[in-house]
């Protein structure tokens, strides 16, 4: 069985409940706020974005705010 380590950021409050919103997204085919949640829990975690990614989440952003 997996354990969680005591001194773990990314299994700290928030970030846990975000990836737990975000797979709740996904089983309801909410893809848009699911990644949304994981942005943010990274963002939480103090972690960072690889530059794919994050080249990929700018293009969305643009799009998305094009039809706004």
């Amino acid at each position: 069985m997996l354990t969680k380590k005591k001194n773990a950021v990314f299994g700290r409050y928030p970030s846990c409940d975000m990836l737990n919103n975000a797979l709740r997204f996904l089983f309801d085919g909410d893809v848009d706020n699911a990644i949304d949640e994981i942005v943010f829990a990274i963002y939480k975690a103090d972690g960072y974005l690889h530059t794919d990614v994050d080249d990929k989440l700018k293009e969305r952003n643009e799009e998305h705010f094009k039809i706004l």
